[in-house]
């Protein structure tokens, strides 16, 4: 009987094995192959210009536009220390009338006060920065040719903390426990202050257990947890204490905070506004602390800012 279909016949068993083991094996190699052709376009892809950079976020910035103002207006730039406040410094900027004249939108950035650099001041690279007076004026010594004060910071206070009881001012105390600071030789509160307090108690500070933290935050952690006994802080460490029970000793009852320093090239019409703005930014700061002095110990540094209601 014939068949429509083509001629079967009849195959060693072992023969579809060696088919389908060929099949496989030529399998495996187009696999290979495809692997390798697509790993040469992508390198390709990758050497060639064309392929976009990534662009990662400023996280040490906040920016916003002044509505209803020129597209080529400069943005007004702001340098301060500290990330809290900042953006809502640069919002309420950004609804001033008199800043919409001059200027297209409100840039604030943060960063440690160290990073601030004589190059910034003579080119004038702010128009309103927070830093303390010694700072500014070993940095350019002519400081006050391109900025002057417009804003006193409150003064507060510097105390040593301890979880355990009552630091004592002898160099015999110190000696028995270990003393968290921070590696910013410039920070008044976390390095210069209690140093200095020690050097003045004839405190052998070489001898001394004292582990300095890249910033605040690890600090304060390593004190809460107990890998220091003490460390040094405003009064507004106590605020973030919760259940803790804290012991601090006075190291300074007065220290100065700083100031606000403003381009002296600058439209007049701009002050008011900055000072409200500053009193606000102060008053948010002096809200989540205990330790700042009252209100009425920051002020306009000149009379003719006084005005402004």
């Amino acid at each position: 009987m014939y068949s429509n279909g083509p001629v079967m016949r009849d195959l060693p068993k072992h023969v579809p094995l060696l088919l389908s083991a060929w099949q496989s094996r030529w399998l495996y190699i187009a696999c290979v192959i495809g692997l390798v052709l697509s790993g040469l376009m992508l390198m390709r892809v990758m050497s060639t210009d064309t392929l976009p950079v990534l662009q990662l976020p400023d996280h040490r910035s906040f920016r916003c536009d002044i509505a209803n103002t020129r597209d080529d207006l400069p943005d007004y730039q702001i340098l301060t220390v500290h990330y809290s406040g900042a953006e809502k410094l640069a919002r309420e900027l950004c609804q001033s009338t008199a800043l919409k004249q001059h200027y297209g939108g409100v840039n604030i950035q943060w960063f440690p006060r160290g990073e601030l650099t004589a190059r910034h001041i003579v080119e004038e690279r702010f128009d309103l920065f927070w830093s303390r007076d010694q700072r500014v004026q070993g940095l350019v010594p002519r400081f006050n040719q391109y900025y002057e004060s417009i804003f006193q910071l409150p003064h507060y206070q510097v105390m040593w903390f301890s979880q355990d009881k009552i630091p004592a001012l002898t160099p015999e105390y110190f000696d028995q426990h270990s003393i968290g600071l921070l590696e910013d030789m410039e920070s008044y509160s976390h390095f210069l202050m209690p140093l200095n307090q020690l050097k003045a108690l004839g405190v052998d500070v070489s001898r001394l257990r004292i582990t300095y933290f890249p910033n605040y935050y690890l600090l304060k952690q390593a004190f809460w947890r107990g890998d220091v006994d003490l460390i040094s802080d405003g009064s507004w460490l106590e605020a973030s204490a919760g259940d803790r029970t804290l012991y601090h000793k006075l190291i300074d009852e007065h220290a100065a905070m700083g100031h606000w320093y403003a381009r002296r090239t600058r439209p007049a019409a701009i002050d008011c506004a900055l000072l409200r703005s500053l009193q606000d930014y102060t008053g948010h700061l002096q809200s989540m602390s205990v330790g700042y002095a009252s209100a009425t110990d920051s002020a306009p540094i000149d009379d003719k800012m006084g005005g402004c209601k």
